[in-house]
């Protein structure tokens, strides 16, 4: 979620901007297994104080998981039809369904799957996406390594949690 929501970050405003020029920003996960097993079609998080729910960042950042395996009554009929295509894309889906929408997305889905050239650009993307994760745990082990010689087992598990100080990390031992 963070990764996601820094690249929003990153496209609205340049290092050394102020902050408050930062928009309203939703990172949305659609998910076909349930990411945190309560059984629902719809997880929303917003950046509030453990202490005091009421209080909250004010950063207007939201994240939202959307479940297809959830079995509770939290979405609308046209949500849960399309949490149902998602987990089932077929033709037949598609022209049962009842939204107009789910039928347009079907459509896109049907060109980009018979087009030769963005399947291309698709198994590029992916090779590219399959090293940045390769490359990612790389850097992740060498780090690890390091700390563990040094007996830094505080700063390896503060790593694995927060983002900036593993930056930051891998800055110090010229980890890129």
């Amino acid at each position: 979620m963070d990764f996601y929501q820094g690249n929003i970050d990153l496209d609205i405003i340049s290092a050394g901007e102020d902050y408050r020029k930062l928009k309203k920003s939703f990172v949305i996960f659609i998910c076909t297994f349930d990411p945190f097993g309560d059984r629902r079609h719809l997880y929303t998080f917003e950046n509030r104080c453990v202490e005091n729910s009421s209080l909250t960042l004010g950063d207007e950042t939201t994240k939202i998981f959307l479940n297809t395996k959830g079995n509770m009554h939290d979405v609308d009929p046209e949500m849960q039809e399309f949490l149902s295509y998602v987990e089932n894309t077929t033709d037949d889906f598609a022209a049962q369904a009842r939204s107009p929408l789910i039928k347009e997305i079907h459509k896109k889905v049907t060109e980009v799957k018979e087009s030769k050239e963005l399947e291309v650009e698709y198994m590029t993307l992916l090779q590219r996406d399959r090293e940045n994760i390769q490359q990612g745990q790389e850097n992740m082990a060498a780090l690890t390594k390091i700390l563990l010689e040094e007996n830094r087992t505080d700063d390896l598990k503060r790593a694995l949690e927060d983002t900036d100080f593993r930056n930051k990390l891998f800055e110090e031992y010229n980890i890129l």
